[in-house]
């Protein structure tokens, strides 16, 4: 189910949130600060995910409100155009792009996706 994910807090291992702490300060320069929405599938950067898994192990973890707002059909369309220039031969995929699809970095698929859902 495709659904807008809306970062809310930072917490601990008691519930509490540390949002304005020091540490949770450090923890919202990055892409998880309140506010900040996510749709669908969760897709993270290397930095991010590198991030999100420290955080994880220092005990902290993020939390979300979901809002039951679906994906519009206009992004739906989008996403289809993208899969069928996607799979032409013709198309031609950034060098870089490239490299990171080779290595196993899939979220590059989420910059991908975000980009398609951008254009209008």
């Amino acid at each position: 189910m495709l659904v807008n994910f809306v970062f809310s807090d930072w917490r601990n291992n008691k519930e509490e949130s540390v949002y304005s702490t020091e540490k949770g300060v450090k923890l919202s320069l990055g892409s998880f600060h309140s506010g900040t929405a996510f749709v669908g599938d969760m897709y993270l950067s290397h930095d991010d995910q590198q991030d999100l898994r420290q955080a994880l192990a220092e005990g902290y973890h993020p939390v979300f409100a979901i809002h039951g707002e679906a994906i519009t059909v206009y992004q739906v369309q989008n996403i289809k155009q993208l899969i069928k220039r996607l799979r032409d031969p013709n198309t031609m995929i950034p060098t870089e792009m490239q490299d990171e699809l080779k290595a196993g970095n899939v979220s590059v698929l989420a910059d991908v996706l975000e980009c398609a859902l951008e254009v209008k």
